[in-house]
């Protein structure tokens, strides 16, 4: 884990606040907590390089915390309609009601003859 983020610390702050800080920590801890703080302070304080590389890679959370995802609402099922009488009854036809329709649909097609002479028909 980067050690921004395990101590605490901001990682904007110099080597002498991240000296600080690791007082403050090497104060409360026993011994073997002693030898990984003394080790994490001498890469962020001796060695720019992890110091700026560690920075890079803190990931301090700004965001709020999401929670939990909401629950899913059930689809509510409709009832199918009630059956009736009026439901049950036969209407006429509509078909007698409509205009007369052409019985061929080739009809309103305009017939146009083919042009054998054309190059694009005789080409092989």
């Amino acid at each position: 884990m980067n050690p921004f983020d395990r101590y605490d610390i901001d990682p904007s702050s110099p080597p002498s606040a991240i000296t600080e800080r690791f007082r403050e920590l090497v104060a409360d801890a026993d011994e073997s907590e002693r030898d990984a703080l003394r080790a994490a302070w001498d890469a962020l304080t001796l060695h720019p390089e992890s110091r700026v590389r560690a920075a890079f890679f803190s990931h301090p959370e700004t965001r709020e915390p999401l929670g939990a995802p909401p629950r899913r609402k059930r689809p509510q099922h409709e009832e199918p309609p009630r059956l009736t009488l009026v439901g049950l009854l036969v209407l006429p036809s509509l078909v007698a009601l409509l205009p007369a329709v052409p019985t061929s649909a080739s009809a309103s097609v305009p017939h146009f003859p083919l042009d054998l002479s054309d190059p694009a028909l005789t080409e092989k």
